[in-house]
C-alpha cells in the first residue's frame, strides 16, 4: 500500500498486518474527519435536516463505507476533496485551492478536471477575487510539488514525484489502456448507477425542487 514505505522506514511494527491496521485505522479517521466537516458545511448551505439526511444516505450506501479505510490515492484524495467542497460552500476559496492543489499534486492528477470548472464557475458568479486566487493557486501548487518530491525520493532513495510518474504514463506516453478499458457509454449503465444507487433519482429531484444546489451541480456537470 501507499502507506508501507513510511511505516517500514521507521521500523515502528514487526508484521504487515500490524502495518494495514494501524494505516486503515488512521485513514478511516481522516476520511471521517473530512466527511464531519462537509457535513457541517452541507448543514450551513442547506439547514441542519439536509445535513442528518446526508449522513443516513451516506452509512446505507456501500462504496463509501467500503473503501474509506483503504490505503488507495484514491481515498486519500477523497479525505482531501471533502474538505475542498467545505471550503466551496463557504466560499472560503484560498482554503479550497490549497485543498484542489495538494489532492491534484499528490494523488490524482485527474483532479483538476473537477477543479477547472468548480474555480471558474466561481471567478464568474461567485465572485472569487481573481488574482487572489490566481497566485494563492500559483504558491501553494509549487510549494506542494517541492514538497512531495523531497518527501517521496528520500521514502523511495531516488529523485521521484509519483503521480508525475502516473500522470507522464497516462497521457504523454498514452499507455492508460494498460489499465483496462471499458466503452463510454459504461459509465452510465454500470458505474454511475451502482456508486449512486438510490441517490441518483434522489439527486435528479434535489436538482428540480431545491434552487440552491443547482449552481453546484452545474458547475461541476
Amino acid at each position: 500500500s501507499n502507506a508501507t514505505p513510511t511505516i517500514s522506514s521507521f521500523d515502528i511494527l514487526e508484521t504487515k498486518i500490524s502495518t494495514q491496521i494501524l494505516a486503515r485505522f488512521i485513514l478511516i479517521l481522516i476520511v471521517t474527519y473530512s466527511f464531519s466537516r462537509f457535513r457541517r458545511a452541507v448543514e450551513i448551505m442547506f439547514q441542519k435536516q439536509t445535513s442528518k439526511w446526508l449522513v443516513v444516505v451516506t452509512i446505507i450506501q456501500f462504496h463509501f463505507c467500503f473503501y474509506m479505510s483503504r490505503p488507495l490515492a484514491n481515498i486519500f484524495a477523497l479525505a482531501i476533496i471533502l474538505l475542498a467542497y467545505s471550503y466551496w460552500f463557504v466560499q472560503d476559496w484560498k482554503r479550497m485551492i490549497i485543498c484542489f492543489a495538494f489532492a491534484a499534486i499528490v494523488f490524482r492528477s485527474e483532479i483538476i478536471l473537477l477543479f477547472a470548472p468548480i474555480m471558474l464557475y466561481s471567478l464568474l458568479f461567485n465572485k472569487a477575487p481573481f488574482w487572489n486566487c490566481f497566485f494563492i493557486g500559483i504558491i501553494s501548487s509549487f510549494i506542494i510539488l517541492a514538497l512531495t518530491i523531497s518527501f517521496d525520493s528520500i521514502i523511495w532513495n531516488r529523485l521521484l514525484w509519483p503521480e508525475g510518474v502516473v500522470f507522464w504514463y497516462n497521457t504523454y506516453q498514452n499507455k492508460s489502456h494498460n489499465w483496462g478499458t471499458s466503452p463510454f457509454y459504461w459509465y452510465f449503465t454500470s458505474a454511475i448507477p451502482r456508486a449512486l444507487n438510490v441517490t441518483l433519482p434522489l439527486s435528479i429531484l434535489g436538482i428540480i425542487f431545491e434552487s440552491k444546489i443547482r449552481p453546484f451541480v452545474s458547475s461541476i456537470i
